[in-house]
C-alpha cells in the first residue's frame, strides 16, 4: 500500500511539473526577439493545461489507490500525462 501511495504522490508531482513547464517550454524561443514565439494554437495549449491536465492527474493519482486493476489504470494515466506534455510542446512549435 505504501508503494501505491508513493506512486500517487509522484503522479501528482509529475502532473504539477507538466502544468508548470509544459506551456512555458511550448512558448520559449531562443531566436525570437523577446524570447516568446507567436503561436497558432495558444488557445489549445491553454485549454489543455487549464482544463484537461488537472482531471487526468487526479484520476491517475486516485487510480493508483484502487485495489483491483488500479496500478494499470494509474500507469495509463501517467502515459496520458506524458502525451499531453508532448502534445503541448508539439503545438508550441507550430508558428502563427
Amino acid at each position: 500500500m505504501v508503494a501505491r501511495v508513493m506512486l500517487a504522490v509522484l503522479t501528482l508531482g509529475f502532473g504539477f511539473a507538466v502544468k508548470l513547464f509544459g506551456p512555458l517550454l511550448a512558448i520559449a524561443c531562443d531566436s525570437c526577439q523577446d524570447g516568446v514565439r507567436t503561436m497558432r494554437f495558444a488557445g489549445v495549449i491553454e485549454f489543455l493545461s487549464g482544463y484537461v491536465l488537472l482531471p487526468v492527474t487526479l484520476a491517475a493519482a486516485v487510480a493508483f489507490l484502487i485495489p483491483d486493476g488500479g496500478v494499470k489504470a494509474g500507469a495509463i494515466g501517467l502515459c496520458v500525462l506524458g502525451m499531453l506534455f508532448f502534445v503541448m510542446l508539439a503545438l508550441g512549435q507550430v508558428a502563427a
